[in-house]
């Protein structure tokens, strides 16, 4: 089924006040342990098993950007900034963990591939709503939304959120921080880019928001 998130950061980093959306359009609230899509970098590669990566190695060659790590149904982010792991997220059996508990358990998944990118400054400044951002709410149809008012809410609201959208047609990201859509972009088109790319993916109607 597709479906809709919005993401806003954890209590301490802004915490979001969502009930308006939630009384006036019928959403459901609570807590998601999924990542949202992150955007296209200057992919260094894909897939590589796990066990043949040197991370310590590998850390300096992205710089800055990040190391995706699969194995399965569990999912994991390695951040590289300057050179070395900043951060860390992983997510399985839909608990989330971060931070050294999340690099100790992903380095235990001996069966999981790695993909690695670079990432500009751009970029890397949207890493902390997409990677730890709670759930306001999920799953509410996108046959029940206005959609441009539900961006526009969202703008009315201070600090940063991350709404994406899943459809019959594709998958998109919009990030909207301080009043103003700062990033969006598809799994069509990777790269940030303008907002109404991820309009066009409303327009259809289907989907669930």
């Amino acid at each position: 089924a597709s479906r809709m998130s919005a993401l806003c950061p954890p209590p301490g980093r802004g915490w979001c006040r969502h009930a308006r959306i939630l009384l006036s359009m019928g959403g459901e609230s609570g807590r998601g342990h999924s990542l949202p899509l992150l955007p296209a970098g200057s992919l260094l590669f894909e897939h590589l098993p796990a066990r043949a990566i040197v991370l310590d190695a590998l850390a300096p060659a992205v710089g800055n950007g990040v190391i995706t790590v699969t194995d399965g149904d569990r999912t994991g982010v390695l951040v590289i900034r300057d050179g070395g792991v900043s951060d860390a997220v992983s997510i399985d059996d839909g608990s989330r963990s971060s931070g050294d508990v999340a690099l100790a358990l992903i380095g235990g998944w001996t069966s999981a591939s790695m993909s690695a990118c670079r990432w500009n400054d751009p970029a890397m400044s949207l890493l902390e709503p997409l990677i730890h951002g709670e759930t306001c709410y999920e799953d509410l149809r996108l046959k029940w939304t206005g959609w441009p008012q539900l961006l526009e809410d969202l703008r009315a609201r201070d600090g940063t959120f991350v709404v994406e959208l899943f459809t019959p047609i594709g998958r998109g990201v919009t990030v909207i921080r301080a009043g103003k859509q700062v990033a969006t972009y598809t799994e069509a088109h990777p790269s940030v880019g303008d907002p109404d790319l991820i309009d066009v993916l409303a327009a259809g109607g289907t989907g669930s928001v």
